[in-house]
Formats: C-alpha cells, structure tokens, sequence
C-alpha cells in the first residue's frame, strides 16, 4: 500500500516596497497628529515648500539615522537632504525651511520617541548660578522682520572708513513716481488711485510744490507730452503702449473734435495723425465703448485727480502755470468723451484766477477765449455758471486786463445783462458777481457795462427783488433763508430800520463765498404791529434776537 506523501511547498509572497512604505507612512502620520493634538500644537495640513508636500516620516527616518536633531544641526547637515525632496540647490533659504519645518512638527516628537527625554524640561535648566545663559532655541534665532538698523551707521564710523555721510532722503512722493516710471500695469494702476485718493481734500492733500516729475510723468501716461523733450515719448512708444494695450493717441485723435485743438495732440515734436476711417461722416465708426473704453476712464480719471487738486489755494497756481496740465484740460474740453468736457471746464474755472490767456506761447491763447465765450453763449446753465466764474476771476489778474479789452466779444456785456433778466436766482447771483469783478478793474469796463442798452435800469430794478416772486423752479442750486441781525432800539423805542430783517440769497455751491441781500416782505410786516402797547413793544425788543443763519461777506450795498 503506497503511502501517500503530501509535499509542503512554501510560497514565496513578493510585497510591493511602495505599499508597505505607504502604510508606516500613514501610520507615522496618524500617531504624529495624535501627539501634537495632545500637546495642544494640532495640525491639519501637512507643510509645503515650494507648494510640493515634505514627507516627515521620510524627513523623522533621515534625522534620527544621523544622531537626532541636535547633530544634524551642530553639523549643519540640512542641505544634504535638499535633493531627496526635492528642492533646488540653488535656492538659499531651502536648508532653512526644511530645519524650520522638522523643528515645528518632529523636535518635541524626536525627544520623546528617539532620546527618551522629557519635552517639558528645556536643555540646562539643572544649571544654576548667575553665570547660566539663557539657552536660545533655533526657532528664537529666526527674526520676525528685518532689522534696518543694521545698516546704519555713525557719522564717526563712516569719517573712520571713509564713507559718504551726506545721505540721499528720499523725496515724499518719489515711490509714486518710480511707480509710473516703471509701466508695470499693476504699479500704475496703484500709483493713479493713490494720487486720486491724495487729491481729496483733508489734512493729507497732495502738495504739488514737493514734487517735480509726478505731473510730468502723469500725463505722458496719457500721451500729452511736451515738444521739445523726447525721453517720455520714447518710453511711452516702446514700453508703457505695448504693457498696457492702451494708444492715447489714438483716443484723443478720434474724441477731440475743435480744429484749433487737433494740434495740441503731438508726437515725435509734430502733430499727430493717422488715417480717417473710410466713411466716418456717414457711418458711427468712432468710440463707443462708454464705461468699457479704458483709454476713456484713465483720462477721466487724471481729470478727476486735476479738478480735486484745483481746489487747494497751494496747488493752484502750480496746476495753472504747467504747460502739460494746460494742454490735457484743452483737450479734455473739446473731448466728446461723456462727462469729460465738464469736469474740464470747472477745473479751468477754478484755475482762472492763476492763468495768465498769453502764458505759454506754444499754444493759440484764443483757445481759451474761445473758451470763454463760448461758455457765456451757451444755452447750457453749467456752462453758463463756469463762463462767469472764468471772466471773474480773469479779470483780477493784472496781466490780463488788456487781452478781455481787446478780445471779449462786443456782444458779451449785452448778454450779461440779458442775464439778469432770466427768471433764475443762481444765474442772476454769478452775473451780478461777475459785472461787480469787471467794474473794480477799471474805467474801460464800467464804460462798456453802463453803454448797454437800459443796463443801469436793469442793475436798480434788482435792488427791490424777492426772491420767493420767482416761485420754486428758479431755486435750483440755491437757498433763501432769512438773515435776522441783531436788533437795537433807538431813543424813542422804535427799531432801528437799518437792523431789520432780510432775505439772503446763497447759493449751494461750496465754492462761492458771495451772498446778495435783498429786502424781505417779512420786514415790511413787522411794521404792522406798531399799534401795541408799549409795555408789550419794550419787551418784544428786549427779547434776545434769535442767531445769525449767515455771515454776510458781499451784499448789493456794494453797488
């Protein structure tokens, strides 16, 4: 009988080295989180360097081969582990992030795991005496922001070593102008909204006299450039053009529609052009992106920084003395790019009382009065409201005293006192204002006014108006409050005429600072109650009078 023999075979099981890596790795990780948590240290995420993820197990196996922590420090190995995780040699703080990272998460862990020591207890503090040093951990070492003052140094010092000791100090607003130099997109978009937001008004308003090239710099991002100088225009055509995917050039040519300022767009020291669109007359084959025309909104955005500006008494006459901000305001009045011709013209008007018609000599000065009258003949009541102001305050200036002479239409003082008689308080208010500026220059202007057909009738039937007989469509931009003055009692008991109320006329406009009286109907009405006792008429007048609603700076006692 044959015996049957069961043979035993062993079978070899090869197992993936990946896998079985894998598993102590994710073991590792798990116990590694559970220590932390208990700590109070947890964390979630597992570090990055270089946005690639650092194995710490791998990073544990590495440093304890080698002794633990405190030997791969002292022997300053971490650089030699840089390759197995793949980070570059040439990156300087790589070793650094690498040792920040394994104290972070594996130094408490190593001493616990690894050297079997107590992670509360702090590397000699079984030392005592006044000669301890404090024991500074590698985490202490690592500043949390760089220290400047290392590179200062005395005056003796740099004598001793012969350095400079007249340092450069840097100008307030030359990082703004490094930014707009620069091109960069982003560094000029940033550089643009600081200006805009500097330019409100506020106890850090921009002062334009501490600055030299931010003007300069500001508009030949907007491709209004100077003649005679050629570096600007170089770095526009080469550099800030081709970045930016924006030609100014090309906006202002297709949007400034005036023939006298065509020639204000230049290039190269020339006029710019370029060819006209076949049917242009015909067809709308112009600008019509509105709020999606960038071109369009960083214009209007640099009109809006001007016009900011032009209310500071201290930027004025740096604004209007500057042939750059001249010719971009030119421009932009004769743009039909939508709100752009406005925000002009008020900026232009603020500015007047600091424009010289004939101050640069490279530009037609009958731009301006072109200007000008244009304005005073228009049918638009802005327009209107700015002309007055602009032939106002040009007329203070000295120098242009001759050139209003010679260069205001014969029509203009015939059209301020058809002014006069609009059923419109706030135009009414800035034509007076604007009549009473011109007669304190002088004989010529008087002469002209007073020449005007029934002028002076016009000028004295104003004395006895009521602003409420308009009714509430003629108050638009205005406000009728009446003005009570102190009261003082004659001799005989009656109120003094010449302290009785009155109806001031102001307009909401912050700019203007003059305000006309007129006689109130609420003046006359107070006579009517002479008929009562005098006990009662005593104690109405020593009544204490109510306060002012306004002072008073011009009134038509003036005239």
């Amino acid at each position: 009988m044959a015996e049957d023999k069961e043979e035993i075979t062993e079978v070899n099981v090869d197992v993936d080295p990946s896998l079985e890596y894998e598993k102590q790795r994710i073991s590792f990780i798990t116990d590694l989180k559970r220590f932390n948590a208990n700590r109070g240290t947890p964390f979630e995420r597992v570090p990055e360097i270089g946005g690639d993820e650092i194995d710490l197990y791998h990073l544990y196996q590495r440093v304890t081969a080698l002794g633990g922590w405190h030997k791969v420090n002292f022997g300053d190995l971490w650089e030699d582990f840089l390759e197995d995780f793949g980070l570059p040699n040439g990156c300087v703080n790589a070793a650094q992030a690498l040792k920040n990272v394994y104290f972070r998460y594996l130094n408490l862990y190593e001493k616990v795991n690894f050297l079997g020591e107590d992670p509360d207890i702090k590397d000699h503090d079984d030392e005592d005496g006044p000669a301890r040093k404090k024991v500074c951990l590698p985490i202490e070492t690592i500043p949390l922001n760089y220290n400047y003052n290392q590179h200062k140094l005395s005056d003796a010092q740099r004598q001793q070593c012969n350095l400079a000791t007249q340092l450069y100090v840097q100008k307030e607003y030359e990082k703004l102008e490094m930014s707009l130099r620069s091109g960069l997109p982003n560094e000029v978009d940033m550089a643009i909204n600081v200006c805009v937001l500097l330019s409100t008004e506020g106890r850090h308003c921009m002062q334009l006299d501490k600055t030299s090239q931010l003007l300069r710099l500001l508009m030949a991002h907007v491709a209004v450039f100077e003649e005679d100088t050629f570096d600007l225009q170089e770095l526009y055509h080469r550099c800030w053009m081709p970045s930016a995917d924006r030609n100014f050039l090309r906006f202002w040519f297709e949007t400034v529609d005036h023939p006298r300022a065509k020639p204000l767009i230049t290039f190269g020291g020339q006029p710019y052009s370029q060819k006209e669109m076949v049917g242009n007359s015909v067809l709308n084959l112009g600008r019509d992106l509105g709020t999606l025309d960038s071109e369009g909104q960083r214009v209007l955005q640099l009109a809006v920084f001007l016009h900011n500006l032009s209310f500071e008494e201290a930027n004025q006459k740096i604004l209007a003395g500057n042939y750059l901000v001249f010719k971009f305001l030119m421009l932009s009045l004769h743009s039909t790019y939508d709100g752009l011709r406005q925000i002009a013209l008020d900026t232009i008007a603020n500015l007047s009382c600091e424009i010289f018609v004939d101050g640069f000599p490279d530009v037609d000065s009958s731009l301006i009065m072109d200007t000008l009258n244009d304005a005073l003949f228009s049918d638009d009541r802005f327009f209107l409201v700015r002309g007055m102001e602009m032939i106002g305050k040009l007329s203070q200036v000295g120098r242009n005293t001759d050139i209003l002479l010679d260069r205001l239409r014969e029509d203009t003082y015939k059209r301020l006192v058809d002014l006069l008689t609009v059923q419109d308080i706030q135009l009414i208010v800035h034509t007076l204002e604007a009549l009473y500026k011109l007669s304190k220059v002088g004989e010529p202007f008087t002469t002209k006014i007073a020449r005007v057909h029934k002028a002076i009738n016009v000028l004295v039937s104003l004395i006895t108006i009521e602003a409420q007989s308009f009714g509430p469509g003629s108050l638009v931009g205005i406000k009728v409050v009446e003005y009570i003055p102190p009261t003082h009692v004659g001799p005989d008991g009656e109120l003094d005429p010449a302290k009785k109320p009155t109806t001031v006329i102001q307009p909401i406009n912050p700019d203007s600072i003059n305000i006309y009286q007129v006689p109130s109907s609420s003046a006359v009405g107070g006579n009517k109650n002479s008929e009562k006792s005098g006990d009662s008429k005593s104690a109405e007048a020593l009544k204490p009078p109510p306060p002012p609603v306004t002072d008073i700076h011009t009134t038509t006692s003036s005239w």
